[in-house]
């Protein structure tokens, strides 16, 4: 393996080495430069075959939003969110909860990510061709990550399908109101006057389910 002394003396041109740890990994080893600039530099630099095999800096410094797999998450983590913000009562209670998605970036406070949901299955097509553009650098992964995209969208709809449509029935309902209370006296006692024949169902009658006199 090499040293530790060749590794400074072949990168140290590049400019001021702070550390160099070849025990690392045993795959490879950390060199820290003073600045990133040199960093870069020993990255781009040619004629380095000899000591390694390859170099390269440790963290992946593309953009969050040119990395294949992080437009996938992306629109996956708010595509729930659009779809329930199409139906005004979901969207009401959805406002009253704290944000789903933050943004952070050096520099500045964390904000809060706007989701826009005006046509659904243009955003559908946006982020797809957001996940095309991107970077990959797993094999296949391009032509994978759309398919599972794809997916999910279909799954969440055909859920939600049902659900909004359970929802919108509900809201439909009319509320039947209580029956209102009246506060009537109470009736007079029954009064017959001398003779009058008063019909009261007779036995035979009563056996036979219909009305008798005695």
């Amino acid at each position: 393996g090499v040293g530790e002394a060749a590794v400074r003396e072949a990168l140290c041109r590049f400019g001021e080495i702070e550390s160099c740890d070849l025990a690392f990994e045993s795959s490879y080893g950390i060199v820290c430069f003073t600045t990133h600039a040199a960093a870069l530099q020993a990255k781009a630099a040619n004629g380095l075959s000899e000591l390694c095999s390859g170099v390269d800096t440790r963290y992946n410094e593309r953009s969050y939003d040119g990395r294949g797999w992080c437009c996938f998450e992306s629109g996956v983590s708010s595509e729930l969110l659009v779809r329930l913000s199409v139906a005004p009562r979901m969207k009401a209670e959805l406002d009253k909860l704290p944000p789903k998605l933050i943004s952070l970036a050096r520099g500045r406070a964390p904000e809060p990510v706007e989701l826009t949901h005006s046509d659904v299955w243009q955003r559908v097509q946006r982020v797809i061709g957001t996940i095309e553009q991107a970077t990959f650098t797993g094999k296949g992964d391009k032509e994978k990550v759309p398919k599972l995209y794809k997916s999910y969208v279909a799954r969440v709809a055909k859920v939600l399908t049902s659900t909004l449509a359970l929802q919108t029935a509900l809201e439909a309902e009319v509320a039947v109101s209580p029956m209102p209370s009246v506060d009537a006296p109470p009736a007079d006692t029954l009064r017959l006057a001398e003779g009058q024949l008063l019909l009261l169902p007779g036995a035979d009658a009563r056996l036979a389910g219909g009305d008798g006199a005695w």
